[in-house]
């Protein structure tokens, strides 16, 4: 649910109606310690 989070994963899964509607692969991740609260 928080976008930022996700750019952490090496994958991001977006669902729609309890499925797997599509796959993100992050190619550059961040660390926790630069995300913004």
């Amino acid at each position: 649910h928080n976008a930022d989070i996700a750019r952490m994963a090496h994958r991001a899964l977006h669902l729609a109606d309890g499925r797997i509607a599509r796959v993100e692969r992050n190619a550059v991740r961040i660390a926790a310690s630069e995300l913004r609260w």
